[in-house]
């Protein structure tokens, strides 16, 4: 068990290049770390989570909410799908299921999942495009996996789900939150329950709409929860912006993986263009998006250290 904090979300968020931050709430996912108390009453300072490796079976991540001068505030959810999903998508190379790859999306916005089904319920639904990956060949998503950079329909809605200790929850590459939502399958005098309606009301209550989302690994939180930040440097994936991507797409252009115009946009040509770099380079299973120190090294690039960005 360890602590996160505030200051601990900012730290990955900079290191990160995800930009400036505006007033407004952010939304953040903590894949493989699950919260102790399983939804926050309010916002916090910090809260204790537990390193909890995804098993596709049991939710074991953390899906949170940000805003400045409040804090943070954790609830008990998964950011990856239930093997189910998995298992019934792989004769179909991953069609139908997916899991979200680790990014920033610029865009969930107040609507109706599954809107006109007895399921359907408010929650967030996607803008934009989504990085996932599909997998055709066994029930593991690893770097040999499809990538998918496209309209990719993933919202944030309740798993359908109490706790930890249930088996099932229902993901085919949504981000989902422990709780049940009030629709009509379960009758027309069902609320909200659980951490879902604590992590819906927080929200709905805001002036704002539309929320960014960020999604980040459990080995990069324990090394930057627990201060083990020596050999961490800036990691520039999907949703990074700034001077290091635009040096990032000049190389990739010199190189001859045109990801079109340098705009300092990690978008998807800028992705699709990384990735066929990293297989070219390093080979099968090694092409994971992420610009990383031993990737900017083979570009030519210095990604600076986290205490100088």
């Amino acid at each position: 068990m360890f602590t996160f904090n505030e200051e601990h979300f900012l730290t990955l968020w900079k290191r990160c290049c995800f930009g400036e931050i505006a007033d407004a709430m952010v939304f953040f996912g903590l894949r493989g770390c699950a919260p102790v108390y399983e939804a926050a009453d309010s916002f916090t300072e910090s809260a204790d989570i537990l390193d909890t490796p995804p098993d596709h079976r049991h939710m074991s991540c953390s899906i949170g909410q940000w805003k400045r001068g409040q804090g943070i505030a954790l609830f008990l959810g998964s950011t990856v799908p239930h093997e189910r999903y998995v298992a019934g998508g792989l004769s179909q190379h991953g069609a139908g299921v997916n899991q979200l790859m680790l990014s920033r999306i610029r865009g969930y916005t107040q609507a109706w999942h599954k809107a006109n089904r007895p399921t359907g319920h408010p929650a967030f639904t996607i803008l934009g495009i989504l990085p996932v990956r599909r997998t055709a060949d066994n029930l593991i998503y690893d770097e040999g996996d499809i990538v998918d950079i496209d309209a990719v329909y993933d919202n944030i809605h309740a798993a359908w789900s109490a706790d930890r200790t249930q088996t099932n929850f229902s993901s085919a590459g949504c981000q989902v939150i422990a709780g049940y939502p009030a629709c009509q399958k379960r009758g027309p005098n069902s609320k909200d329950v659980g951490p879902w309606a604590k992590f819906r009301n927080i929200a709905y209550s805001e002036p704002q709409t539309t929320f960014h989302y960020a999604l980040f690994s459990a080995s990069e939180v324990i090394k930057i929860a627990t201060g083990n930040m020596s050999n961490m440097f800036a990691s520039l994936r999907f949703g990074s912006g700034g001077d290091l991507v635009n040096e990032l797409q000049q190389r990739l252009n010199e190189k001859g993986y045109d990801v079109g115009v340098v705009d300092g946009e990690f978008g998807k040509r800028t992705l699709g263009g990384v990735l066929k770099f990293q297989e070219d380079q390093f080979g099968n299973y090694a092409d994971d998006g992420i610009v990383g120190s031993m990737t900017a090294a083979a570009l030519g690039m210095h990604l600076p250290h986290l205490s100088e960005i």
